[in-house]
């Protein structure tokens, strides 16, 4: 199964479904746009799908494909609301709808639409039941917060990415064997991100009996002009010796370049810093070549950053170079079409989240919609199965949660090349 045809799965039937409503056969441009909106990419990921430019892409959204929904919907106003326009698009043919609690602008998700049911993917939702619908289906390429383990009726729900509760164990144990002496651990998070509040919450939870490791008062001001927010809260820490610094931005990545400033203002030598998922993007590897050039940083220190992912393509147990046939066919087409370096994790679970739908169809290509999520619960459920997945052994619990999901430490090097790469590191 190749990545074009991954692509067009998740793609034809649904776009084709809004170019027809929106009546925009004839460009191009904003049809692709509209679906890998509706798809859940944020305009930073659209600028590098059509290269274009972030800001490009938000004017064209902004003043041309928005005042052409609105007419459509009747409406004054919709400011990038998708849930409101996927109602629009759907709700007339199918027999429910999406009512969803506010959320931050950063907000986006993906969506498949399939006979009236959904595959959604939404990075902040935070309980499923407070979707208004008789029956929900949901496959989560990203999702980590913790709340979704806790669905009332989860028969349905599969989640390939690791839950913060269990990244956030790999990450506190990592820590707790790393030092041997006393460490002060700071963590800077988004009170408004159930995200990276659900994994600042996780994290301190396993580290609060851990006799080397001290947790200082947090920040929770990622959500807002931090430079002058947190400059009280820099010198505490300062003043407190803090040794570990760990940072959690949104669940979304347009920001991450502004979470790497933090540590140019925090500003604390031979402290390690510590980044989630969200953190651990090209931009901050750019970050960081920038500041070797300029002589703020030392190429020598760049093993004082480490970062937990769900995936690399370097893993030892599931990337280009492991035992894991699929991972590696997986790389090998990610580097002729992108180049290893730009294949993160998101890639390859979401990938993994298409490869568990088409191992069912492959057993009975002839479903409709509910048997086919019937025959999802019946083989990975009740059933107990397990697949093999770019990202390792794919098998789900009662609740949805893999079964022994993986998590990688990535650390920093300065490579031959003359920049900043991820390397995966031992626990």
């Amino acid at each position: 199964m190749t990545s074009k045809f991954v692509t067009k799965m998740l793609m034809c039937q649904d776009c084709q479904e809004v170019i027809e409503k929106l009546q925009i056969d004839q460009d191009n441009i904003d049809r692709r746009l509209i679906c890998l909106s509706l798809l859940g990419y944020t305009p930073s990921e659209i600028a590098e799908i059509t290269f274009s430019t972030s800001d490009a892409i938000r004017s064209r959204l902004a003043k041309k494909i928005s005042p052409r929904l609105e007419n459509l919907m009747e409406v004054d106003s919709l400011r990038g609301n998708w849930t409101r326009i996927l109602n629009f698009l759907l709700a007339r043919r199918n027999r429910y709808r999406l009512d969803l609690p506010p959320l931050p602008k950063t907000t986006f998700f993906l969506f498949m639409s399939m006979g009236g049911k959904f595959l959604l993917n939404r990075n902040e939702i935070d309980s499923l039941t407070r979707i208004g619908a008789t029956e929900s289906y949901l496959i989560t390429p990203s999702n980590a917060c913790d709340t979704l383990s806790n669905l009332v009726d989860s028969a349905s729900f599969f989640r390939i990415r690791t839950p913060n509760r269990l990244t956030t164990q790999y990450l506190a144990h990592h820590l707790v064997n790393r030092f041997k002496k006393t460490q002060r651990l700071a963590i800077f998070y988004n009170q408004n991100s159930i995200y990276s509040s659900s994994f600042k919450e996780s994290l301190c939870q396993h580290l609060q009996n851990s006799e080397t490791i001290q947790i200082l008062p947090c920040c929770q001001a990622l959500d807002r002009d931090f430079l002058s927010d947190i400059k009280p809260y820099i010198e505490h820490i300062r003043k407190q010796e803090v040794n570990i610094l760990v940072i959690v931005p949104n669940g979304g990545i347009e920001k991450t370049f502004y979470n790497a400033e933090l540590i140019s203002a925090a500003n604390i030598n031979d402290c390690l810093i510590v980044g989630s998922a969200t953190f651990a993007y090209q931009n901050i590897l750019d970050w960081l070549d920038v500041n070797i050039s300029s002589g703020l940083l030392n190429r020598n220190n760049l093993s004082n950053f480490l970062f937990v992912v769900p995936w690399h393509w370097r893993s030892q147990s599931n990337g280009f170079n492991s035992n894991n046939s699929l991972a590696v066919d997986f790389c090998k087409l990610a580097d002729r079409l992108w180049g290893k370096d730009r294949v993160n994790w998101r890639s390859a679970t979401a990938y993994d989240s298409v490869l568990i739908v088409i191992k069912i169809l492959e057993r009975n290509a002839k479903q409709n919609c509910h048997t086919l999520f019937e025959n999802m619960h019946q083989f990975y459920k009740d059933g107990s199965k397990s697949i093999q997945g770019i990202t390792g052994t794919i098998q789900f619990d009662k609740n949805g949660d893999r079964i022994n999901p993986p998590t990688e430490i990535l650390t920093v090097q300065w490579s031959d090349r003359g920049h900043c790469e991820f390397i995966p590191i031992e626990n």
